[in-house]
């Protein structure tokens, strides 16, 4: 009967440690998917799309909000001119 005991209670321990590890893979692993999914959403020049994750990134890196904006504005001319070229491409290769 105590050997039962103790072996519920070590059970319940063993069980207990494994669930709290498991929560703490799970924490790191969301926290390291975010960051590789912010760092290819900048590099495919989807960042100036995503207004709040720019203004976190701004936060912590402490720059300020208007270099922030003249940055974002930059890049979406840029991406402008690049579907602008596209699509004169297009036009000209349909004549």
């Amino acid at each position: 009967m105590i050997d039962e005991k103790k072996t519920q209670e070590l059970f319940g321990q063993v069980t207990g440690k494994a669930m709290e590890t498991m929560t703490v893979w799970a924490d790191a692993n969301q926290r390291e998917m975010e960051r590789v999914f912010q760092e290819w959403a900048s590099r495919s020049g989807w960042g100036a799309m995503m207004p709040s994750a720019a203004r976190a990134e701004a936060k912590r890196d402490g720059e300020p909000e208007a270099d922030r904006l003249r940055e974002e504005v930059a890049s979406l001319r840029e991406r402008l001119r690049s579907l602008e070229e596209r699509l004169e491409k297009r036009k000209s290769q349909a004549k």
